[in-house]
């Protein structure tokens, strides 16, 4: 497929994560899973961006298996910047679920192309240590609750 054919472009959607999502670990994984899943199952095709730069063999050819792509390469947000800038007009959509990525890539990405950006929030993390933090008494998880509550307002 030539990727400069609009069609081509407008159906190409790329997922940042954390990591390659593993299901067997949490929850927030395997929802990511089923969204990639959803994209392929509307013809699109899904690549992944994972942040920490990762990659397990086995965790990439279970998604290479379902026709998921993973890039793997210098995963920093600085890496990114510069493989983005080189590769924005392939991907329509961005699909991004966890607010320290989004916080980390979002200025590149709206800097450099125009997709639209999905967020998918799995929970209201600033909500969920707030509790922590008042159920444990640990005042660094209360700062941190007010760092996520900033965090995913702004987003």
């Amino acid at each position: 497929m030539d990727c400069r054919n609009p069609t081509y472009a407008q159906r190409q959607s790329l997922f940042i994560e954390q990591c390659i999502p593993q299901p067997n670990h949490n929850a927030g994984a395997i929802t990511v899973i089923q969204f990639m899943e959803l994209f392929l199952r509307a013809g699109w095709g899904v690549t992944l961006w994972p942040q920490d730069g990762r990659a397990d063999i086995q965790d990439e050819a279970f998604l290479k298996k379902k026709g998921i792509d993973t890039l793997s390469f210098n995963h920093s947000p600085q890496g990114f910047k510069a493989w983005w800038r080189a590769n924005a007009h392939r991907y329509s959509h961005v699909l991004l679920s966890r607010p320290a990525v989004c916080t980390a890539f979002l200025p590149i990405l709206r800097r450099y192309g125009s997709p639209r950006i999905l967020f998918y929030g799995h929970d209201l993390h600033f909500a969920r240590l707030r509790s922590e933090a008042e159920l444990t008494g640990a005042p660094e998880l209360s700062w941190l609750s007010e760092r996520y509550r900033k965090m995913e307002s702004r987003i």
